[in-house]
């Protein structure tokens, strides 16, 4: 959780989680969130496709190769993804799932090529040389 309330802070936000989803932040009316550390692949429940669809940010948050204490953050607009979704791998269990790369300041859906999340941040943890 504590990259959760770094997430929030660099969007001067509060985020509370959602009772339904693990990964899925409200801030308000309106405002939602889905947080991700950034593995080599994610999956999105298809629940949230319908739910809210046209109202949540996608944050994602990775470790830097070389300073393990350190993530950078990436954000973008999940229309793009839900709209294009048919281009997803989609498993028995309704979850729809995506691979990404990193290309310097930019994460994009290997699967999706016009969706791309922008990095507007980094995230140093408390065990960092600089505190």
């Amino acid at each position: 959780m504590l990259v959760v309330s770094e997430v929030g802070r660099l969007l001067d936000v509060k985020l509370t989680q959602m009772a339904d989803y693990r990964t899925y932040f409200s801030a308000g009316p309106g405002e939602y969130y889905c947080v991700k550390g950034a593995e080599k692949w994610h999956s999105l429940q298809d629940t949230i496709f319908q739910d809210r669809m046209n109202e949540i940010i996608l944050i994602m948050a990775k470790r830097n190769a070389n300073l393990a204490w350190k993530f950078e953050v990436f954000k973008g607009d999940m229309r793009p993804l839900f709209a294009n979704k048919k281009l997803l791998s989609r498993h028995q269990d309704g979850r729809y799932s995506f691979v990404y790369q990193v290309r310097g300041d930019r994460i994009l859906i290997k699967n999706i090529p016009t969706f791309e999340l922008k990095k507007f941040g980094d995230i140093k943890l408390p065990t960092s040389p600089n505190g």
